[in-house]
Order: C-alpha cells, then structure tokens, then sequence
C-alpha cells in the first residue's frame, strides 16, 4: 500500500496536465493554420474586387495578403518558387502550370472577359488581315500567345506572317507610342489609355465569349490546410462584388489610384467583363458535365493544337467545395 498514494498522484497530476497539453497543441494547430494566405495578383480590373474588399475591412490581414507584381509571369513564377499559396491568373495560365507538373486547385471563377482583351493596332491598319508583315508586341504568357493565335486564326493569317516582339505588359503603352510596335495584344487598363490616344481596335474578347476567363487557385499542399482562409477570401469577393454593384461611383473610385484610370474609365473597363456570382460560380464549377472544364479542354486542345502546351487534364483542377460552404 505504500506505493499507493504516489501512484494516485501522479495519476491525478497527469489528469490535470492532460488539458494543458491539449491546448497547447491546439494553440500550434491553430497558428500553423491560420497564417495569412499569400496571393498573388497583376493589375488587372478583374482582380480589383480583391482590393475594394481589403479596402472595405472584409479581407483583414489576418486571412489574405495580396502580393502585388508587375505581370501574369511574375506571378507565375512566385507560385512555381513558393513566393505565394495562391493566385489569380486566366484559365490558361492555371492549365499552362498544370502543364509544368505545378498542381493547383481552381476555387473560384473570379470574371470572364467581354471584350476587356484587345489587339489594338495603328489607326492606318483597319483589318486583322492588314497585319500582315507587321510588328506586334505580345506578353510572354500563355493569354497573350492565346490572344495572338485567335485574332491570327480569324484573320485567316500563319503565325509567321506576323513579327512578334515580346513585349512586357508594363511595356506596352511606351512600344506602342513610340512606334517600336504597330500593334499590340493588351488589357486592360492600358488598353483604354491607348484608345484615348488613338489606337484602333482590330479584335477584342467579346469576339471568343467565355474564353477568356480568371480563376482564383491553390496550390496543393496549401489547400486543406488553409481552407478557413480560402473561405473567408471567398465571403469577402462576394460581398465586394455586391458592393460593386450598390455603389458602382464609389467602387470605382476607390480602384481608379491603382488602376490609374479615372472613375468613368474605370466603369466603362467593369463592363467589359463579368464577374459570377457565388450561384453561378457552382453552376460553372460542378455537375457532370462540370460546365468550366468543358471551356478548359476545348483551351487546352488550341493550346496543344498550336504547341502552347503538350500535356493537359483539366479535370483535376476544379475544386467547387468552397462553394459548397458560402450562402447562396
């Protein structure tokens, strides 16, 4: 019996302890979880609910920072380097990195362009046809060379009938003005300012309708374990979204500093293109058919078709679950 009061103790002390040790390793769950998810985006007015949301306290720092870079290829680059967890980047592009082996998940259909994607050209060249030998300036990504091979296709014109001259999209504006390009394949916003100034547009998105459309993605790895986080981004698009459309002057307002537009400018940009909702998001990324993957693969055939990519499966990159957690 002597031994048995200490065991009792030492039993009662480990009951005691128990909570404490599970607290604490909920307390490192929690903060090995909850750390801000890094996303990267390119300036491009599409992606500019993210901002009006963080400007409007409905994406606190605790659950996304943006991460701001120049270009698409930039932002790729910080995906494919571990820079960042996720990205907003055109079907494309998310296809192009599945083509790289760099897996990621489509979370969110953030905007389809309708006419936001231009060729524009000198004012004295009025067709896509009269392209021909001519110098066009295109970004090194897989949107530009998509861009490219449609307006070339509609135009019944080869590839090397054209000279490209890649072209950064922070460049455009100057090549186009200074007369190093007589055409250039851009967007918005440049792609107003060089209307302004004159430019003729031979081609634009609303001409290939569904198309062209930006996706929120996650890498693997980052997805299950970041889900609160992607949640919370996906609540605070929607309710920026819904603030876009009460309060449309005010909207634009607050995005015409990092767009460099003015308000109106601003306006007339948003309705060159779509942004689902949270009911046409899940109608767009699940059912069988899911309706996103049947636009996937008819890009990754022209991707393949014109040696943009070899090896393409867009089934595995949608994922609607999230959706599945949000209010209609």
């Amino acid at each position: 019996m002597a031994g048995g009061p200490s065991t009792v103790t030492k039993r009662h002390a480990l009951f005691l302890l128990l909570p404490l040790l599970l607290l604490s390793l909920l307390l490192v769950t929690c903060s090995t979880h909850t750390s801000p998810l890094r996303i990267g985006t390119s300036v491009w007015p599409g992606y500019e609910p993210l901002y009006l949301a963080r400007e409007l306290d409905l994406l606190p720092p605790n659950t996304a920072q943006l991460v701001e870079y120049t270009s698409a290829s930039q932002v790729m680059e910080a995906l494919r380097g571990g820079a960042i967890e996720a990205a907003t980047l055109t079907l494309n592009e998310a296809l192009l990195l599945q083509d790289e082996g760099i897996k990621v998940h489509i979370v969110l259909v953030m905007d389809a362009s309708h006419g936001a994607d231009m060729l524009l050209a000198r004012p004295d060249i009025d067709s896509l046809r009269a392209l021909k030998g001519h110098r066009i300036g295109v970004e090194d990504t897989a949107l530009g060379a998509y861009m490219l091979d449609r307006a070339l296709t509609v135009a019944g014109l080869a590839p090397e009938e054209v000279q490209v001259v890649p072209a950064a999209f922070h460049e455009h504006e100057n090549l186009f003005r200074s007369g190093k390009v007589d055409a250039v394949v851009t967007f918005e916003p440049v792609a107003s300012r060089l209307l302004h100034g004159g430019a003729h547009k031979l081609f634009d998105s609303a001409q290939i309708p569904g198309e062209i459309v930006d996706v929120l993605v996650v890498r693997e790895g980052f997805f299950s374990h970041q889900i609160m986080q992607l949640r919370n981004v996906l609540r605070a698009w929607f309710g920026a979204l819904q603030y876009m459309h009460q309060n449309p002057t005010d909207a634009a307002r607050r995005m015409m500093p990092r767009l460099e537009m003015s308000g109106d400018q601003v306006q007339a940009a948003l309705e060159r293109i779509r942004f689902p909702d949270a009911a046409q998001n899940r109608a767009l990324l699940r059912g069988n058919p899911i309706l996103l993957e049947q636009q996937a693969a008819r890009l990754a055939r022209v991707m393949t078709a014109h040696r943009l990519a070899t090896d393409l499966h867009p089934a595995v990159l949608f994922e609607e679950v999230l959706l599945e957690t949000l209010h209609p």
